[in-house]
């Protein structure tokens, strides 16, 4: 309002010196309420107009949530990126890596071989180890590409990625590919194992993995053997002071794993506490147990991989 008015702020300015309301006054005072209020509401009037001039940005809707959208500038339009435009599609999917230098950088970069994780992709499709993924739903939508969910659980574990790194890659929302490598590591430890990890049980087995040591002056050597430490995270606290080791500040579950010389794994204990050093780790070893009683490489078909000392002709101690 101009601060050249007169007229009355209040009831109170309104009395006469005596007592009472004088009239004039109080209608004086009424007029300059009821030009307030006016002056309010064009106040925000002029404001909604001016809100109006720029345009509300655009609600995602529920198909955008979770991956990865962007505006276009000119458009101001909010476009969702599909998984099949990610650049691990074009280069590990639709397309091959180049001969020359794909090849290894994709064995670097998810700790496989590409003909390796091509025979991955198959096994799983053609035995429906996921059966929810790929799949339409109800609206006719088609899931996330099998080939990538695959890239991406490789990735995590191979070179411990977060899942917002595997979702700006392939254009799949973070929460799926948390959700798939539980189902992934579930397969890994029960159809992968069995199938990759072959304890050498006779003497004909053993025998392949030898011939590496023997070249290495290590007669009878079948394999190398340590304890191998991974880290326990949200570990109860009933469980922390069993579970810390020397190797390590953090909760470890520790395995017992022997390999050969061809980066193969021949044998792995069930997880145990990480604070167990490696001679106690053996005692819960099927394959150290094994060779000790004889029950494993005691007798292959063509005569025994050990023998015993006492047996042995033309030993000279």
């Amino acid at each position: 309002m101009n601060s050249t008015d007169n007229r009355p702020r209040s009831v109170l300015e309104c009395t006469r010196p005596g007592g009472g309301i004088d009239a004039r006054k109080f209608a004086a005072y009424q007029q300059r309420q009821g030009d307030e209020i006016i002056a309010r509401l064009r106040a925000a009037a002029d404001r909604v107009d001016e809100a109006a001039e720029v345009p509300a940005p655009r609600k995602l809707n529920r198909s955008s949530i979770g991956g990865l959208s962007y505006e276009e500038i000119e458009t101001r339009r909010i476009v969702k990126l599909a998984p099949t435009d990610s650049n691990w599609y074009k280069l590990y999917v639709s397309g091959r890596p180049a001969e020359v230098l794909g090849l290894d950088k994709f064995r670097r970069r998810f700790r496989l071989p590409y003909n390796k994780y091509l025979e991955l992709v198959a096994d799983a499709k053609a035995q429906d180890w996921f059966p929810r993924v790929g799949k339409a739903d109800a609206l006719g939508k088609v899931g996330a590409p099998l080939e990538l969910l695959i890239l991406g659980a490789l990735r995590y574990l191979g070179r411990g990625w977060t899942f917002d790194d595997l979702e700006e890659s392939t254009a799949i929302s973070a929460e799926s590919h948390r959700l798939f490598l539980h189902a992934f590591v579930k397969i890994g430890a029960t159809v992968l194992f069995e199938k990759y990890v072959v304890m050498p049980t006779t003497r004909e087995l053993a025998e392949t993995c030898m011939r590496e040591y023997e070249e290495a002056g290590m007669p009878g050597a079948l394999g190398s053997g340590d304890g191998t430490h991974i880290t326990m995270e949200k570990c109860s606290a009933r469980l922390k002071n069993s579970h810390l080791g020397g190797k390590s500040t953090f909760p470890t579950v520790a395995f017992n794993m022997t390999v050969n010389h061809r980066r193969r794994i021949l044998h792995t204990s069930p997880g145990l506490p990480g604070r167990w050093n490696d001679k106690t780790l053996q005692l819960f070893d099927d394959l150290f147990r094994g060779i000790e009683d004889g029950s494993i490489l005691g007798v292959g078909s063509v005569g025994p991989l050990f023998i015993p000392v006492d047996e042995c002709p033309n030993l000279d101690l």
